[in-house]
């Protein structure tokens, strides 16, 4: 990969990374040669639901060394979280506080890819989490409940 995004960037392309913050010695890496414009980071949970949701076993240590490079890097970065309906809102919370500080925090609607999969959050509740967590954190953007529902978040958290 640094190999493919080095010869990209050497075409004057802006280069943006998207990771699941497993390898942070690949974010030095790529940072140290200075060809990163943007970086986005998924973050899935507080720590002791992590593995559950990422449907994986992780190791949350290299996952905050990844928060902290990210935080620290001077790139411009967001962190976003689906917001699973196996998490309460407190988690949530919880998982925005360990990105505190960031540039900008997205939480994002779950959708259900088939019949069995649970039911989503309704709109009202992921907004609720949504203020909660600019509230803690000092920003918060939800995605993915649409147009109507996105222009009224919008408002709401310019107030806060």
């Amino acid at each position: 990969m640094e190999a493919f995004i080095l010869r990209v960037k050497t075409f004057g392309y802006k280069i943006k990374l998207d990771t699941n913050g497993t390898k942070p010695q690949v974010l030095l890496s790529l940072l140290s040669k200075n060809v990163i414009d943007y970086i986005a980071m998924d973050v899935k949970a507080p720590a002791e639901k992590y593995d559950e949701i990422a449907c994986v076993g992780v190791d949350m240590d290299s996952i905050r060394k990844s928060i902290a490079i990210i935080r620290n890097s001077g790139i411009p970065h967001e962190f976003r979280m689906t917001f699973a309906p196996q998490l309460s809102q407190e988690d949530a919370l919880e998982t925005a506080r360990m990105v505190k500080g960031c540039d900008r925090f997205y939480l994002q609607q779950y959708r259900p890819r088939n019949e069995q999969d649970p039911l989503a959050h309704s709109p009202t509740e992921v907004l609720k989490a949504g203020e909660a967590i600019a509230r803690e954190i000092g920003n918060c953007t939800v995605r993915g409940l649409g147009p109507e529902q996105e222009a009224t978040q919008k408002a709401a958290l310019t107030r806060l």
